[in-house]
């Protein structure tokens, strides 16, 4: 999803230029899972995972956001910035990718995008 402007300022693209270089060794991989064509008729589709390096902040959530239900121990949340991925925004996160970080594979369970596009919040298991 192409970044909006909002004020004139495309947010998204003066986050990209000023904060993502002050993160250093901050590389994630994106994983777009998707379905492909039917196998055969018994063992359903084909999934194919295309690979997107870009830049990801891991953090974990404070013991009250943890719920049991919504949110698990263990879960974690990742910041990707889209614009790492693709130039023009078009590669960014949705519930069921896979995000690489840290040597640790993990499934996207929902995504929270700021109104910019600028970030995009990702809880993951």
């Amino acid at each position: 999803m192409p970044s909006l402007k909002l004020g004139g300022v495309d947010v998204a693209k003066l986050i990209n230029d000023e904060l993502v270089p002050q993160l250093g060794n901050a590389g994630v991989t994106l994983v777009k899972i998707t379905q492909g064509a039917r196998v055969t008729s018994t063992e359903g589709k084909a999934l194919t995972r295309t690979n997107h390096s870009g830049t990801g902040i891991v953090s974990d959530y404070k013991d009250s956001q943890i719920d049991g239900t919504i949110v698990l121990k263990g879960d974690r949340k990742i910041l990707l910035f889209p614009l790492t991925f693709s130039t023009d925004g078009s590669v960014f996160p949705v519930p069921n990718d896979e995000i690489i970080a840290e040597s640790i594979t993990y499934t996207v369970v929902n995504v929270d995008r700021d109104p910019a596009a600028a970030t995009y919040e990702c809880h993951v298991r």
